[in-house]
């Protein structure tokens, strides 16, 4: 028979985080385009919930992703019993920020695009299509509408 022994716990008290002192929640999101190429959308991410707005700039300028999007920057007042008639109806972004993580005034959608289309022609050359380029519901309903290509019918001459 075999003995087992047991593990002993760790006699260390668990963590707590430790409050913030500031009653904001900054919270980054990155927005980029993706999908079908025909079609393209935007998705959103949140990327980071940091609780200044400089970690949060930071944290921007750390990660790196392409030049087919950009970053939104939000504040949060934490722990809040009242929604501000922003809250209810919508939230805008405190910041906007280039892909490298750098302020602008507003995000260049024009330019992401165009990036966004010259990327998926490189990958769509060599052979590698998108993850979901073939899932494109606007594109499968389109092929679904279409009638059928008649056959031609031939006569036999007989």
């Amino acid at each position: 028979m075999k003995k087992t022994t047991r593990r002993s716990r760790s006699k260390l008290p668990a963590r707590v985080a430790a409050p913030l002192e500031s009653g904001d929640a900054w919270v980054l999101v990155h927005v980029e385009f993706m999908g079908c190429t025909a079609h393209p959308r935007l998705d959103s991410l949140l990327s980071h919930v940091a609780s200044s707005m400089e970690a949060a700039l930071a944290r921007a300028r750390r990660v790196s992703y392409g030049p087919i999007g950009w970053w939104e920057l939000y504040r949060f007042t934490r722990d809040s019993d009242e929604l501000s008639e922003d809250d209810q109806s919508g939230l805008a972004p405190e910041l906007y920020l280039d892909h490298r993580g750098r302020v602008v005034e507003r995000p260049d959608v024009k330019n992401a695009r165009k990036r966004f289309d010259a990327e998926r022609l490189k990958d769509i050359a060599a052979g590698v299509f998108p993850e979901g380029e073939h899932q494109c519901a606007v594109c499968h309903a389109a092929q679904r509408a279409a009638p059928p290509a008649a056959a031609k019918r031939t006569r036999s001459k007989r």
